[in-house]
């Protein structure tokens, strides 16, 4: 039959022309893809810091040396993950209220590595809580300076104010505190923009009850900070 891919060869015999190749997602950094264009394809590995099933069934987080980013997966995913474990994820490029994610399409892109030990959260003062962490679990010592109806409040370690914001898929109940008190707080850095916030809306997402410690904070001398890790990861 008549086809048009063919190059021409004028009193020779007809040549097809060779066949495009098959586009291929980026193989990337998670920095890297945090840096591309906005629907962009792309491949990362990393370990897992909030499994699916803590913010949500169809949501985690994983990072790598560089970075963290937010995985939305498709809704027959299947993946089940322990903190630490490593993936690898190819999806789709795109922003979720503010916060950069990468949306998996098809539940045969995700990629279980085996297992690994869980990162451990990066210090960080209140104060700077922005754009270059979103996606990376981090720390924070500080005190309690507000509170919020729905459990959510405000700590500041003199550097300036953060938002500790409990998801209530979580199930963690904010543990009494008032204002003055010292605490340490380890979560996910999140964003969350809407119409009345069109240029912030970070905070900061606990994922299990001990990651709310109230009182004098804790050093890295009084425990080794994963001993305190779930079995099960959820």
């Amino acid at each position: 039959g008549w086809h048009g891919r063919c190059e021409p060869t004028p009193g020779g015999p007809n040549r097809g022309l060779p066949m495009p190749a098959a586009a291929k997602p980026l193989k990337v950094s998670i920095f890297e893809a945090r840096h591309v264009t906005v629907g962009a394809w792309v491949t990362v590995r990393g370990r897992i810091t909030v499994p699916p099933g803590v913010f949500s069934g169809r949501v985690a987080y994983l990072q790598d040396q560089t970075c963290g980013i937010r995985v939305y997966l498709p809704n027959d995913h299947r993946a089940w993950a322990r903190l630490g474990d490593r993936w690898e994820v190819t999806g789709h490029i795109g922003l979720y209220h503010g916060e950069l994610q990468l949306k998996v399409s098809d539940r045969g892109d995700v990629r279980d590595l085996g297992s690994g030990e869980p990162p451990h959260p990066l210090p960080i003062g209140s104060g700077v809580m922005v754009e270059p962490y979103e996606g990376m679990l981090v720390m924070l010592d500080g005190w309690a300076v507000d509170f919020e109806r729905g459990g959510g409040f405000w700590t500041d370690d003199g550097t300036g104010w953060a938002r500790v914001y409990i998801d209530r898929d979580t199930y963690i109940r904010r543990p009494w505190m008032e204002v003055g008190q010292p605490l340490q707080v380890v979560g996910i850095v999140s964003q969350y923009t809407n119409d009345d916030d069109p240029g912030g809306g970070y905070r900061l997402l606990p994922r299990y009850p001990y990651d709310l410690v109230v009182g004098q904070p804790l050093t890295p001398q009084d425990f080794a900070w994963p001993e305190l890790l779930p079995e099960t990861g959820y």
